[in-house]
């Protein structure tokens, strides 16, 4: 039976390789908002002027459990150039959680996807 479950990550970059991340980014998000069993990807940012840092935050919702999750889907291909890309732009360790997802108390307003 299929978990409901949020990937929770950040990620702390300089603020000046932000565009590169999203470029070398952008072709492993494509092939997660593919996945049958992705429900949802919502990327956001965060500046620190100040430090000269951005935070990105990623929050997937994936309907599988956890184990397919990290057997299957982490080992997508798709990930490989994005990872080998990006990682060496990561100022601190990338934060990663998983999350059980309590439906009745997710919501959404169709709202919320308007831009």
């Amino acid at each position: 039976m299929a978990e409901n479950h949020i990937l929770d990550v950040v990620i702390t970059i300089p603020s000046s390789k932000l565009d590169e991340f999203l470029e070398a980014f952008k072709p492993a998000y494509d092939g997660v908002i593919a996945e049958k069993e992705n429900t949802l990807f919502e990327v956001s940012v965060k500046e620190d002027k100040e430090a000269g840092e951005v935070e990105i935050h990623l929050v997937e919702a994936w309907t599988c459990t956890t184990e397919w999750f990290m057997a299957v889907q982490a080992k997508k291909e798709y990930y490989k150039p994005y990872l080998a890309i990006t990682e060496p732009m990561f100022k601190k360790e990338r934060q990663m959680k998983i999350w059980k997802r309590l439906e009745r108390f997710s919501h959404s307003k169709p709202a919320h996807f308007d831009v």
